[in-house]
């Protein structure tokens, strides 16, 4: 299903493969992170994971990161492994991706996008990502 005019919602094989929602995207834009989205929870157990999470404590939102422009896609073939990078111009931020990540981005390429993505382990993981608007 396309979503031409509304900005809202976010793109569908995007949200697919990176794994988030319109009301993921939504928090995002407001500069926080879902518990789902900080836990990489799979569309299918949010439902289950909604509601235990409603029986724990409410707490102050973790925030996410935001970083806006043109997307470049890199492979590297190292060990008999791809390793996928996506770099930001302007930025020296470089994210791995996995292959399916890839190829859902190399459409994209060279188009201004918002990444939001978060710091785990020494290395980033994006958490949405959506194409800029012209009205943006």
């Amino acid at each position: 299903m396309k979503n031409k005019g509304n900005s809202a919602l976010p793109d569908v094989r995007l949200a697919k493969v990176f794994n988030f929602t319109s009301e993921d995207l939504t928090a995002n834009r407001l500069g926080f992170i879902t518990r789902e989205q900080r836990w990489n929870v799979p569309w299918v157990l949010r439902p289950v994971t909604r509601y235990l999470f409603s029986f724990l404590p409410a707490r102050q939102r973790d925030s996410v990161s935001h970083i806006c422009g043109k997307i470049r896609l890199n492979s590297a073939n190292s060990v008999s492994q791809w390793a996928y990078t996506l770099g930001i111009s302007g930025y020296t931020l470089f994210i791995q991706l996995n292959a399916e990540q890839y190829y859902a981005l190399l459409p994209y390429e060279d188009t201004l996008h918002h990444i939001y993505y978060i710091f785990q382990f020494d290395n980033s993981r994006i958490v949405a990502i959506e194409r800029v608007n012209k009205d943006w």
